[in-house]
């Protein structure tokens, strides 16, 4: 592999020689990951050179070349010298750790519950099909609320996992749609729509979403001008995408002023990270 000499240009710049060599570099991904040449074709991005000296950064995607499957995208760092290669971004050592991801998190116009003035807000990045997502909904939305109501506020954000989980897509939009109406009116649809799961195929689940939408008074002209909008749909692609530069992998996925936490959690573990947070706040 080519090695780059002379001084770093600047983080995020291009590198004007390319970085390592492209050819060695593809087999070793592909024997790393078990990405077969007959199968996936592999693009790796232009190298730029990293915030951490001596490390350039890139990503690789494995593209299906029958157009079957999805693209599967992997960024990564590599030394300059092309001999090492972190599969993540190196942790940088700092005051509040979690700021840049929390920066990139956007909290608009989504739903929210608990402190209007919260010392700590969790987002959770959920999909209202998974099955491990309903087993925290107690500690999400019964045991932190009564025990951090002051100080905690909940945002939770799509992320329907449509492939394996048939009416996710469908229950993330109708959630939308219900929420642009009656932010109030979400909650009751989040706790009901995790109800169901087991029930419905997708069409079921979408009559049974708009009867529930009329239990909860919204107007269903409305409603049903809302899924049908593409715009409805680009929120949601939005949360996907968003979700994804934040690391996340699978639902559940918490982030605990911006401190991620994947996976089902219990009320222990979620206090501890809360009140690591607020003694860190405090210590201030």
């Amino acid at each position: 592999m080519a090695v780059v000499q002379g001084p770093l240009p600047t983080p995020g710049r291009a590198l004007a020689d390319g970085g390592p060599d492209a050819a060695s570099l593809e087999r070793f991904l592909r024997r790393y990951y078990a990405w077969p040449t007959d199968l996936l074709s592999l693009k790796v991005s232009p190298f730029k050179v990293a915030q951490m000296p001596g490390m350039l950064s890139a990503s690789v995607q494995a593209v299906p070349k029958q157009g079957k499957g999805e693209v599967e995208t992997i960024d990564f760092q590599i030394s300059a010298d092309g001999k090492f290669l972190l599969e993540k971004a190196p942790i940088k050592v700092q005051p509040d750790p979690f700021k840049d991801v929390r920066d990139q998190i956007d909290l608009r116009n989504q739903p929210a519950f608990g402190s209007a003035v919260p010392r700590v807000t969790i987002v959770e990045y959920g999909d209202l099909q998974c099955a491990y997502c309903k087993q925290v909904v107690t500690v999400v939305r019964q045991e932190i609320p009564r025990e951090f109501g002051r100080d905690v506020r909940i945002v939770f954000k799509d992320y329907p996992l449509w492939q394996i989980h048939p009416w996710a897509w469908d229950a993330a939009a109708s959630g939308r749609c219900i929420y642009k109406q009656n932010a109030e009116a979400f909650w009751p649809y989040h706790d009901w729509a995790y109800e169901q799961q087991g029930r419905f195929n997708p069409e079921q689940f979408k009559k049974a979403a708009a009867a529930f939408a009329q239990q909860l008074k919204i107007d269903m002209k409305q409603y049903d001008a809302c899924l049908a909008n593409p715009d409805t749909r680009a929120e949601v692609e939005r949360s996907l995408q968003e979700g994804r530069a934040v690391g996340v992998e699978g639902t559940p996925s918490f982030f605990i002023n911006g401190r991620h936490v994947e996976g089902s959690q219990t009320f222990g573990d979620m206090k501890r990270y809360i009140n690591a947070e607020l003694e860190f706040l405090a210590s201030k």
